[in-house]
C-alpha cells in the first residue's frame, strides 16, 4: 500500500514497512574485507574500557523557520564545555555499529570503514554480516546515560522477519534491556572504540519550554494535522560539534489512541526538529503524519521518533544523532552527520517486528 504518512527525505536509504524489511532476504557468510561488501567481516579490535523502500518515505528537510520565543520562554543554558575541542581527523580504523535491545544479539547498523560510512546492506539489499571477536569490548551508550563497557560473544539472531528468516548478529553482554518508549525495538548502541564516544554532554531535559512545542506545530503548517493535541515528547540539549553553541533535538507529535476492536493503526505525526538554543531557528529533520481524513483500514501506520543517543561514532570529535523510528509492524535507527548547522543521513537499518 502507499504510504500516506509524509516524509521530507528523498534517500532511497530508509526502509520503513514490514514489506520493505523483507528485502533482508539474503545473509552473507563472514569473510576478509578484501571480499566484496555485503560479506565483510570484523577485525580483531584492542580490548578497550536498505533493501528497498515503501512507496513513500520520510525525508530530511533544509526548510528551516524561526519560531519568537514566548515571553515565558528561556532557552536551555550551555550544558557542555564552551571551548571547541581540538580538531582531529576521523579515525582510519574500520568501525561497525550496532543497535541493542533486550535480545542478546545486535543488529548491525554498518560502519565507517576508515574514510566513509558503509551502510549494512549491498547494493542488492542483501544484508551484510559482520560479526565481532569474540571477546573484544565494546562501549555501550544510550541518550543520557554513562557508557558502559561489554563484551562481544558468539553470533546469534538479531532479528526475524516472516518473509525472510533469521538475521544474525554479534552477541554483546550485557544486552541494552527494552526501551521504555515505545517498549519495543532498539534502546542502545555499541561499538568497539578507543576513544571517547562522549566527549561532550547531550542532556535530555524535562523542562516546558513553549518555543520548541511552537516549532512542532509550525512543522505540520498546511498539513491538515490538528496540532493541538501535539506535545513535545523528549528534548536533547548539547553542543554536537564542539563549537560553544548549543543544539536542541526536539521531537515533537502525538499518536491517537487505540479503538478497541480496530485492527488499524492509529493515526498520529511525529517530527524531529533541530532547533539553534540562541536563534530558535528550527529545521525539520524528519516528518511523518497519517492524514487526518485519511482511510485508517487503508492508510499505512505513520512513523514515530525518539534521539536514541548522541555520540562520536568516527573519533574526529564531532557527535553522530542516532535515532530509534518505529511504526505498528517494525522499527530502525538512523545515523546522521553534523556539519555546523544541517544533520545528513548516512546510514539506516532496521527489522521488521
Amino acid at each position: 500500500m502507499e504510504r500516506t504518512a509524509t516524509s521530507n527525505r528523498s534517500s532511497p536509504g530508509l526502509r520503513r514497512t514490514a514489506a520493505a524489511f523483507g528485502a533482508l532476504a539474503l545473509i552473507a557468510a563472514g569473510c576478509s574485507e578484501e571480499e566484496p561488501a555485503n560479506t565483510a567481516s570484523a577485525p580483531t579490535f584492542a580490548a578497550t574500557t536498505t533493501v528497498e523502500s515503501s512507496t513513500t518515505t520520510t525525508v530530511a528537510s533544509t526548510t528551516t523557520t524561526t519560531v519568537a520565543p514566548a515571553s515565558t520562554t528561556t532557552a536551555p543554558p550551555l550544558t557542555t564545555t564552551t571551548v571547541p575541542p581540538p580538531s582531529r581527523q576521523p579515525t582510519g580504523v574500520s568501525t561497525p555499529i550496532f543497535a541493542g535491545s533486550n535480545s542478546d544479539a545486535w543488529l548491525y547498523l554498518g560502519r565507517w570503514t576508515g574514510d566513509g560510512w558503509e551502510r549494512a546492506f549491498d547494493d542488492g539489499g542483501a544484508p551484510i554480516r559482520y560479526d565481532l571477536t569474540s571477546g573484544v569490548n565494546v562501549a555501550i551508550s544510550e541518550v543520557g546515560q554513562t557508557p558502559v563497557t561489554g563484551t562481544a560473544g558468539e553470533a546469534a539472531e538479531a532479528c526475524f522477519d516472516e518473509g525472510t528468516g533469521s538475521i544474525p548478529g554479534p552477541v554483546i553482554a550485557p544486552n541494552a534491556g527494552v526501551p521504555d518508549i515505545p517498549g519495543f525495538g532498539y534502546r542502545a548502541i555499541a561499538l568497539p572504540t578507543t576513544w571517547d564516544t562522549h566527549p561532550r554532554e547531550a542532556v535530555p531535559i524535562d523542562e516546558t519550554i513553549q518555543a520548541y512545542a511552537d516549532a512542532g506545530v509550525a512543522a505540520f503548517a498546511g498539513t491538515g494535522v490538528e496540532t493541538q493535541a501535539g506535545e513535545v515528547d523528549q528534548t536533547i540539549v548539547g553542543d554536537l560539534d564542539g563549537d560553544g553553541d548549543t543544539e536542541v533535538l526536539v521531537v515533537f507529535g502525538h499518536e491517537n489512541e487505540r479503538v478497541e476492536g480496530d485492527t488499524a493503526p492509529p493515526a498520529g505525526f511525529s517530527a524531529l526538529l533541530l532547533i539553534d538554543a540562541d536563534t530558535q531557528a528550527a529545521t525539520e529533520v524528519e516528518k511523518s503524519f497519517t492524514p487526518v481524513d485519511a482511510d485508517p483500514a487503508a492508510t499505512p501506520p505513520f512513523d514515530s521518533y525518539r534521539v536514541l543517543d548522541v555520540a562520536d561514532l568516527n573519533g574526529d570529535g564531532i557527535a553522530e544523532v542516532l535515532v530509534h523510528t518505529w511504526f505498528v509492524d517494525g522499527a530502525s535507527v538512523i545515523v546522521y552527520t553534523y556539519d555546523g548547522s544541517t544533520l545528513t543521513e548516512v546510514l539506516t537499518t532496521g527489522c521488521g517486528l
